[in-house]
């Protein structure tokens, strides 16, 4: 997949945003700055419309229900010059990577649907942890072959019911996919996961591009090394600021 660009304007809290989908796109930052609202923009467009027939210019009006209206001056838009089908993924290391981390695996059985299987024992989906049921649905999007090489992947904070430990290990499996040949578009506010993510795709040497949601702009952060990502994990670290703050002030106080 390549020159493949998603064009945001008035669309729910982002004022403008232009956003490549090539190997893996994350974009940062603070609860309710409209990351979520890029990933559900192009979850719609990529569902709704052949977007080989897209046209440059698409007029709608977002809202949370995925309604969308003709609205003045509101803008989604999706370009791209190249897309190209291609399914095979390497699905059984894929898959047994991810039985290692999680100690077991997904499967459907008869008259129980799906289950968690660890060992000899089998235990209902609602009685998973969420954390694993995270890894576990990308398991079944690979075993089942709908996660397929130039897919787009789009994954809203996975972070949320994951350990820091489990965020590393879910972003080296999010940068393996990408190196397999899916897109993947990810949205964050832990440091540890888009640090995890940036570390990853420079060890594998993926295409990776890093944004920073704020203020109703999504803005690109020019070669995304260690250095200039320093703007993302200064405004995502900002509640060890107020640690701190709280600490001097007890000093203070004696």
């Amino acid at each position: 997949m390549n020159d493949l660009v998603l064009s945001l304007k008035n669309i729910g809290l982002i004022k403008e945003a232009n956003i490549k989908i090539d190997g893996l796109t994350v974009i940062a930052g603070e609860n309710d700055t409209g990351k979520s609202t890029v990933g559900k923009s192009l979850f719609f467009i990529n569902q709704f419309w052949d977007i080989n027939k897209l046209k440059s210019n698409i007029y709608y009006r977002f809202n949370n229900i995925f309604y969308f209206l003709p609205q003045k001056n509101v803008k989604i838009a999706f370009n791209q010059n190249i897309f190209k089908y291609e399914t095979s993924l390497d699905k059984d290391k894929l898959v047994n990577g991810l039985k290692d981390i999680i100690n077991g695996e997904f499967i459907y059985v008869a008259l129980k649907e799906l289950i968690f299987k660890r060992a000899n024992q089998e235990f209902n989906i609602n009685a998973v942890a969420t954390g694993i049921k995270n890894f576990g649905i990308l398991q079944l999007l690979i075993k089942n072959n709908y996660l397929t090489k130039d897919s787009i992947l789009i994954v809203d904070e996975p972070e949320v019911h994951l350990h820091p430990k489990w965020q590393l290990e879910y972003a080296k499996f999010i940068v393996e996919l990408v190196k397999n040949g899916v897109n993947v578009l990810i949205t964050s506010h832990s440091p540890y996961m888009v640090e995890a993510l940036k570390r990853y795709s420079e060890k594998e040497q993926i295409n990776s591009d890093f944004y920073l949601a704020e203020n109703g702009f999504v803005d690109k952060i020019e070669n995304s090394n260690s250095k200039t990502l320093a703007k993302i994990f200064e405004k995502l670290s900002e509640p060890f600021d107020i640690f701190e703050q709280i600490e001097m002030e007890k000093l203070l106080n004696g």
